[in-house]
């Protein structure tokens, strides 16, 4: 390939699994670069006796990009090389960006339609023009960060956005509580969005979720063997291992059945109302592992009140289910799954959730994704008429457990695991949204809310149900934005967006 100078025009390609190529590395001169106007489309009605028409809806079309290129080789061969790698380059399944060297704070996304050629000048050189397609109508800029509100460095924080651009857009928050709170409002003086609501002076706010027991698996110390509750199938075989972030397992140990450590840890109290919340994740390196990990729920008299499981039991494939049961190991099984497909929940981190109030038991669990979506989800109810299970919960017990000689996980682990109580609301009290190290991401676009990084609430609701229902997703506009928020001392908020251009 022959080194060339870049063009004036030359550009960068991004493609969607983040790749980058620089055209002028391919060997490619940019001759012209033009993005077509905007193509306004406007629907039109005429009424009778009057001259010309009215303007019913106005809205921005696909646009045309079109660049011609100037191509320059060693030999026939190499031409016809680089012809082929030049295809391969604006055809793309999905959109990609284009970012110009003469705005590199700026791009777009393109597609390439229909065919094209390139022109041989000479055996070793030629030109062609390419017509891409903007289904997207708009130049965007880079994406921006700015604190809002924060009470402990009011110095760094600026309620007011200069929105550059030439349209409106619709803005991410992240607010993070710094103490317990039954609200947020983010306002312009004409919109309004609303989480919860402001408790009248009648009332008096409450933490519908006291925590009992917080455990983010870094220290063991309060954990040991001493009023186990019996394995289903198996026996207590080896230890578990932290390395500050998690419990693992190392060894399994033996056994004839199912077999590994086991672990028990007391409540700080007795809970008559409660919810259980804990993440698993199991790991395979082959289709012969065979594995489980297991959270025992133990009642105040040390029978087992409930199990929230993920197992892989399947011969010559990987195939994890995550199950929720209620009572010991003649009890009901409330829910069991793999998930949308088999092996969907394969070495993923599971998110199981159980939460008892009176005869009422609810259970959900679902994959936790690295951006902490919420998905392939389950959800069920359990109603306990002959109260069976009408027992306060004491104690939970951790068991990860290999079968037999069987090959077992690569990985078995215990992530994170909350108890909370389910506290009465009483006359004249008011629930707290979020409290304090709690954060929210509100995204407008997608009109979406992640509580902690996911879309459910501890119990098992959708994170949307926070929204108050008379107030909606805004978007900024162009020029000065100004924000109020309320509580301003108890919230920090951070808003991210993206300035867009026609």
């Amino acid at each position: 390939m022959i080194q060339i100078e870049k063009s004036e025009l030359n550009f960068l390609i991004e493609y969607k699994d983040g790749s980058t190529l620089d055209i002028a590395d391919l060997g490619l001169w940019v001759e012209y670069f033009h993005i077509y106007s905007p193509n306004a489309i406007r629907e039109k009605v005429e009424a009778p006796g009057k001259d010309g028409a009215y303007v019913a809806s106005t809205k921005i079309g696909e646009r045309t990009v079109s660049i011609g290129f100037q191509i320059e080789t060693n030999s026939l061969v190499d031409f016809d090389a680089l012809k082929h790698q030049v295809y391969k380059t604006f055809y793309a399944e999905e959109a990609y960006k284009i970012i110009r060297d003469i705005t590199p704070d700026k791009y777009i996304y393109i597609y390439q339609e229909g065919d094209y050629d390139i022109e041989q000048i000479t055996p070793e050189d030629g030109e062609f023009g390419l017509d891409l397609s903007m289904f997207d109508p708009y130049t965007y800029g880079t994406e921006e960060a700015q604190i809002l509100n924060d009470p402990l460095n009011p110095e760094e924080a600026n309620s007011v956005i200069d929105l550059k651009g030439d349209k409106a857009v619709l803005p991410k928050y992240r607010v993070t509580f710094l103490e317990p709170s039954t609200f947020l409002s983010i306002a312009t003086p004409n919109d309004l969005f609303m989480l919860g609501a402001p408790y009248d002076i009648d009332e008096t706010s409450y933490n519908p979720y006291p925590i009992v027991l917080d455990d983010n698996m870094g220290d063991l110390t309060e954990w040991g063997e001493n009023g186990l509750v019996p394995l289903d199938n198996g026996v207590v075989a080896s230890n578990f291992n932290t390395d500050g972030q998690r419990f693992f397992v190392t060894s399994f140990g033996s056994g004839s059945n199912w077999h590994g450590p086991a672990a028990r840890k007391d409540l700080t109290r007795s809970l008559d109302k409660w919810l259980v919340d804990v993440s698993f994740q199991m790991k395979f390196d082959s289709a012969d592992n065979v594995g489980r990990i297991e959270l025992y729920l133990i009642a105040d008299d040390g029978s087992t009140l409930g199990k929230l499981s993920i197992k892989d039991t399947y011969e010559k494939a990987n195939n994890t289910k995550a199950e929720i049961r209620i009572g010991d190991n003649s009890g009901e099984v409330i829910a069991s799954s793999t998930g949308y497909r088999p092996g969907s929940y394969n070495n993923n981190v599971i998110r199981l959730v159980m939460a008892k109030r009176d005869e009422n038991v609810s259970v959900h669990f679902g994959e936790i994704t690295s951006g902490g979506r919420y998905l392939n989800g389950v959800a069920e109810q359990y109603v306990d008429d002959d109260q069976l299970y009408n027992k306060r919960l004491a104690a939970v017990q951790i068991h990860a457990g290999a079968k037999g000689s069987r090959q077992p996980p690569q990985q078995a682990s215990i992530l994170d695991l909350t108890v909370k109580e389910l506290a009465e609301k009483k006359t004249f009290e008011a629930p707290y949204i979020a409290t304090a190290g709690d954060v929210i991401w509100i995204d407008c676009q997608k009109q979406l809310l992640l509580f902690n990084g996911r879309e459910q609430l501890l119990n098992g609701d959708s994170a949307m149900s926070l929204r108050n229902m008379y107030t909606d997703f805004f978007p900024l506009t162009p020029g000065m934005n100004s924000l109020g928020i309320l509580p301003s001392e108890s919230v920090k908020v951070e808003a991210v967006y993206q300035p867009k251009y026609l």
